[in-house]
């Protein structure tokens, strides 16, 4: 019952958004004016460079160039992530979930936090999810999905980053340079129909085109891309990161088009709760890969932070749960955390 609910939630229609207005303004300088520029944007064009801007957290300085950020320093040989996907709410429970999580990923000695998406449903939690966000002390890269208005979202993180430097907003920031992999960023959500807000954020073929031109680069490079979004790319059979119970397989086609053709081995996902936990090695035939194992590819749907229940695909409900995923040229295993009992 739970997970048709939720399905439905996810998968509803609702109003057409507005598109963004065409941008015909010179390239902003500094990273103040290039926030303010593209406030009300789904996402900055990759390679926009401005005046870089240093960070440290966790005695780790990040260098924010524009639209990429760069890890300095030496390249660790591994990254350690931990993903709270669908907060969704900023409810008491909620907050305990993110405790519990973090707790774990000082355990597990996480580098980067990421959140991939629907960080709150409701426009008026915005700026309390992104401080809950950036009270986890890790960096921490914040990605819209199908759910908030993209005026919102951004302005949310603004008003948060002043207070917490750890969050990172890669709708803006399309490519984290780690030193051991690099993240690319796909904000937004495919199918129009099913953006939840008005001003939402569409992400089209064009959208995914433009990233899979920056892979070109990083594979050029012999670099290792590790793609991240709030949907799943398109996939195959029961066991997939994107099955949804009654609706099938839902994913982005435009996004397994892009890991198909720039041989991308890695991918940060969520979105469909009742596949939360879930992995793939194969994520064209939705081959499932076990976790605490290395896999030479590998896909993850994170699952939802949020305390709010609701039935897996099998018949388990769940009440919040994260991922910790380790991630090397070599390869990647996962690790699921379940939050609340």
């Amino acid at each position: 019952m739970w997970a048709w609910i939720l399905s439905a939630a996810l998968l509803a229609p609702a109003q057409p958004i507005d598109a963004p207005v065409a941008d015909t303004q010179p390239a902003p300088s500094t990273w103040s004016a290039f926030e303010e520029r593209y406030l009300l944007e789904c996402r900055a064009p990759v390679g926009i460079s401005v005046e870089p801007v240093v960070r440290t957290v966790r005695g780790v300085k990040y260098r924010i160039e524009g639209s990429r950020v760069v890890r300095e320093g030496a390249a660790p040989k591994r990254i350690v992530v931990g993903i709270l996907s669908a907060l969704k709410d900023v409810t008491p429970e909620t907050r305990a979930n993110v405790q519990r999580a973090v707790a774990a990923f000082k355990r597990a000695r996480v580098d980067i936090v990421v959140a991939n998406g629907d960080v709150a449903l409701n426009e008026f939690d915005l700026e309390e999810a992104m401080k809950l966000l950036g009270q986890t002390g890790f960096p921490t890269f914040v990605l819209i999905g199908n759910s908030e208005g993209r005026g919102a979202f951004n302005r949310a993180f603004t008003l948060a980053e002043k207070e917490y430097p750890n969050l990172f907003n890669i709708n803006w920031v399309r490519h984290v340079d780690l030193g051991v992999v690099d993240l690319v960023s796909l904000a937004g959500y495919y199918n129009r129909p099913f953006i939840h807000q008005k001003s939402g954020c569409h992400l089209a073929p064009e959208d995914v085109e433009e990233t899979g031109r920056l892979v070109d680069q990083l594979n050029a490079k012999g670099r290792t891309v590790v793609v991240v979004s709030h949907a799943p790319p398109k996939s195959r059979g029961a066991d997939a990161i994107d099955r949804a119970e009654q609706f099938g397989n839902v994913g982005d086609p435009e996004i397994l088009k892009l890991i198909d053709e720039r041989k991308i081995r890695f991918g940060l996902f969520g979105h469909i709760l009742e596949a939360g936990g879930r992995a793939s090695s194969d994520v064209r035939l939705g081959k499932p890969a076990k976790p605490k194992k290395k896999h030479p590819q590998l896909y993850v749907n994170a699952g939802a932070a949020s305390a709010m229940p609701w039935q897996l695909l099998g018949g388990k409900t769940a009440r919040g749960m994260a991922m910790i995923v380790t991630i090397e040229a070599s390869g990647a295993s996962y690790e699921v955390l379940r939050l609340r009992k």
